[in-house]
C-alpha cells in the first residue's frame, strides 16, 4: 500500500513538473514571438517616417523649384 501511495505521488509530481515546464516554455516562446513582433512593428513605423520625409522633401523642392522658376520668368 505504501509503495503504491509513493508511486502515485511521484506521478502526480511527474505530470506537475512536466506540465509546468511546458508552460513555461509556451510562455518563453509567446514572450520571443512577441518582441520579434514588435520590432518588426518599429521597423515599419520607422520605414513609413523615412518614407514620408522623403516624400515631403520632395514635394517641398519641387514647390521650391516651381516657385523659383515663376520669380525667375517674372524678373525677366
Amino acid at each position: 500500500m505504501v509503495v503504491a501511495a509513493t508511486a502515485l505521488i511521484l506521478f502526480f509530481g511527474f505530470i506537475i513538473i512536466t506540465y509546468a515546464l511546458a508552460y513555461q516554455k509556451r510562455k518563453n516562446k509567446y514572450f520571443k514571438e512577441k518582441q520579434v513582433m514588435e520590432s518588426q512593428f518599429q521597423a515599419a513605423i520607422l520605414q513609413t517616417q523615412i518614407e514620408i520625409q522623403e516624400q515631403t522633401l520632395k514635394n517641398v523642392a519641387q514647390k521650391f523649384m516651381i516657385t523659383s522658376a515663376r520669380y525667375s520668368s517674372w524678373q525677366s
